[in-house]
Order: structure tokens, then C-alpha cells, then sequence
């Protein structure tokens, strides 16, 4: 009986290791195939046919398809530029570079909806809607209050993520969004 219970004993330690390590991993550390620019981590090889695992793993874990390599280049931020987490109760502005893409989104979801794979009730800014500077950048301002300007509502608590995606870059285009943060992200004030 003692074998038995050695034998689940060593399978429940190697699948709790298995996933902790592979969750890790698809969240853009080690060798994941993640790129990390600044407060944001892209994936741009994910949806590659010899793509890392984890870099596939990443989108997957939220219900989504890994996006084309050739059609979409996703950045994500979990915290702003000075290492703080995102959270609800604080305002931040957001200062993009020329956006070297045919159109573009940024997008706030709720931390606790993505890990849940709820992806509904988006805010959401497009290159459609958005105010663009003269050289093709924008700012952003995200607060619970609204703002002038392009504004995102932040949650009312809690974490958020913000997902920034820039579709149809030339190749060319994508090495150079690839060589710098594609936006600052700098807290302004906390409650």
C-alpha cells in the first residue's frame, strides 16, 4: 500500500510542478518565446508553425487563438513603466509612439475576467476612434472618471490588463515596433 500511495504521491507533485512551471512560462518568462519591450510583452512568433509551446500556451489558456504572425502583433501590460501592478484606483496616462500599423486597438480588460476567459464588457480604443497626434501618436488616459481626450474607464477594483494590437505591419514595420516599447505607461496618482 505504501508503493501505491508514493506512486500518487509522486504523480500529484509532478503535475502540480507540470502546470505551476508551464503557467510561468506562458506568461512570458524563460525561454517562452516572449519579447519583453518596457511594461509590455509581446508574442510576435506564436502563431509561427515551429512557435515555442508556451508562446501558443499563452493565448490558449484564455480561449484564444494564437493571432497570425504575418496579420497581428499583440502587446500586453500587466504594469505600468516603474514595475507597479495596473490597478483600478489609480489613473494613468498612456503615450504611444507612431504607430507603424494599418490600424490598431487598445483594449483594458479586468484581470479577473481574463483569467477567467470572460472577455465581454471591453473598453476599447481604436486607430478609428482614437485623437491622434500630428506624427501618428496618441495618448491615453485611463481613470474611473472620465477625461477629454481618448479616456478607457478603468474597473471599478482590482487589476487590470491592457492589450494593445497592431494590425497589417509590413515586415519591416514589425522589426521596428519589436526594438522599442510600443507605448510609456506612467501612473499619475492612486487612491
Amino acid at each position: 500500500m505504501s508503493g501505491l500511495l508514493k506512486f500518487l504521491v509522486a504523480v500529484a507533485v509532478g503535475l502540480t510542478a507540470g502546470y505551476f512551471s508551464a503557467t510561468y512560462m506562458a506568461s512570458g518568462h524563460g525561454f517562452s518565446g516572449a519579447v519583453r519591450l518596457g511594461a509590455w510583452t509581446a508574442w510576435p512568433q506564436s502563431g509561427r508553425e515551429d512557435a515555442s509551446p508556451y508562446s501558443r500556451l499563452h493565448f490558449l489558456m484564455r480561449g484564444q487563438l494564437p493571432p497570425s504572425h504575418f496579420n497581428r502583433l499583440e502587446f500586453e501590460a500587466t504594469e505600468d513603466d516603474a514595475g507597479n501592478p495596473l490597478k483600478a484606483g489609480c489613473t494613468y496616462r498612456i503615450v504611444s509612439t507612431s504607430l507603424l500599423a494599418r490600424w490598431w486597438t487598445m483594449t483594458l480588460y479586468p484581470e479577473e475576467d481574463v483569467r477567467k476567459g470572460r472577455f465581454g464588457g471591453v473598453r476599447e480604443i481604436s486607430s478609428r476612434t482614437a485623437i491622434l497626434g500630428r506624427n501618428g501618436s496618441a495618448t491615453f488616459d485611463i481613470s474611473r472618471q472620465p477625461r477629454p481626450g481618448n479616456w478607457l474607464q478603468a474597473p471599478t477594483g482590482g487589476r487590470f490588463i491592457l492589450v494593445f494590437r497592431l494590425f497589417g505591419s509590413t515586415p519591416l514595420a514589425r522589426e521596428k515596433l519589436l526594438s522599442r516599447p510600443p507605448a510609456r505607461i506612467v501612473r499619475e496618482a492612486c487612491r
